[in-house]
């Protein structure tokens, strides 16, 4: 019997991925249909749960005398202001590690040699063999 499991195993899920497929086949296929709505650009009124619903008071139009009647009357356009920080910042008139200047940061220090470097220089001069010059 447990020579047959395995091959009976196979036989059984291939049987099931078939009639799966078949049933796939004859389901009811999805109807697209053309958007609605918003997406087909057209307009959506929306109702708010949970808020009254007040009457549609519609566009509110100045009245026709308030309209300025030159170019030269109108008011400007006022620049809307930009939004405002959420950063605060604090004037401080000294510091104790203030920032070096932008052109001093930019160069790079050269490093001063350690003691040990200096000692190790001396070390390997000394025993260095002394050379004549050449003539």
């Amino acid at each position: 019997m447990e020579r047959l499991q395995s091959p009976i195993a196979a036989l059984a899920s291939a049987l099931l991925h078939v009639l799966f497929f078949i049933l796939l086949l004859l389901s009811a296929k999805p109807l697209l249909t053309p958007p609605q709505g918003a997406s087909s650009g057209g307009r959506v009124k929306v109702d708010f749960i949970g808020q009254p619903r007040e009457a549609d008071p519609g566009p509110v139009t100045p009245p026709a005398a308030n309209k300025p009647a030159d170019k030269r009357d109108r008011p400007r356009p006022t620049r809307p202001r930009p939004a405002a920080s959420p950063v605060q910042s604090t004037l401080v008139e000294h510091t104790e590690n203030p920032l070096p200047p932008p052109e001093a940061a930019d160069t790079p220090e050269p490093a001063a040699p350690s003691p040990e470097d200096e000692a190790a220089a001396q070390r390997r001069a000394q025993s260095a063999p002394a050379t004549s010059p050449p003539a």
